[in-house]
């Protein structure tokens, strides 16, 4: 995520911090997530394993909407572009990471 910034910071500030603001958008329901999902548990049956991360999953998406709607709606000079790249790359380095070391 800053790595994308800092590269984002040759097109302005503008476009590094929103760079950094859609890595976060991205960053913070994943914490979420993992956070709700992997608190004890190994102590759940599978069932209730199953439903508890179908809940996370709602919430994480819900934050992430709320998160972009917040950014789109309190800050004024954002460039959406550099936005949406520092999200989608945040979530595509995860993916290859996942993929990668699996």
């Amino acid at each position: 995520m800053l790595v994308i910034a800092g590269a984002s910071l040759g097109l302005g500030v503008e476009a590094a911090y929103s760079a950094l603001l859609g890595g976060m958008i991205a960053i913070i329901p994943e914490y979420y997530f993992a956070r709700r999902v992997f608190r004890r548990y190994p102590h759940r049956s599978p069932v209730e394993s199953a439903a508890l991360m179908l809940r996370a999953e709602i919430v994480k998406l819900v934050l992430a909407v709320l998160m972009f709607a917040a950014v789109f709606a309190f800050i004024m000079a954002v460039n959406v572009v550099a936005l949406i790249v520092g999200f989608v790359m945040v979530k595509a380095t995860g993916l290859v990471a996942s993929v990668r070391y699996s």
